[in-house]
């Protein structure tokens, strides 16, 4: 695990106890979604300042023929990977495709935004709704990261 996986999951930690309030579409600490929240912390942490993220309704994952826009935006800067390890994305099953991400701080604890808690906040995978909905884990890329610096 490298040093900056830890540096990554420290960040958004520290975005969850802080508590940065739940925004659509937004990547910083005046508010983020869950995506922004991983935009977020890697823009803060100088590994994608020209990132900028696809546009999408609040509602898009519960509609007939949604896109799997979670995963395509987290694709573009990691890779799917069968472990876990500090520092990578769950990425979970909402509605009728991929809707959520948080970031996997060790143990069964996860830092995300989710609009129902209306802030950033620590989740639990053991034994919750996160773990029957948890889909896939994504690792960051560096060299994929790389080309958004």
């Amino acid at each position: 695990m490298s040093d900056f996986n830890i540096l990554f999951a420290n960040e958004a930690r520290r975005w969850a106890v802080k508590k940065i309030p739940y925004r659509h579409m937004g990547t910083t600490e005046k508010g983020c979604d869950c995506t922004g929240l991983i935009i977020g912390v890697l823009n803060k942490l100088g590994k994608i300042k020209k990132y900028k993220l696809k546009k999408y309704k609040f509602d898009w994952n519960i509609h007939s023929g949604a896109s799997d826009i979670i995963t395509e935006e987290l694709l573009k800067i990691g890779d799917f990977v069968f472990d876990r390890k500090i520092g990578d994305l769950f990425v979970f099953r909402f509605g009728k495709c991929n809707s959520h991400v948080g970031v996997f701080l060790g143990g069964y604890q996860f830092a995300h935004s989710v609009s129902h808690a209306r802030y950033c906040q620590i989740g639990i995978v053991k034994n919750s709704m996160w773990h029957k909905r948890l889909t896939g884990v994504i690792r960051l890329n560096e060299e994929k990261m790389a080309q958004y610096t």
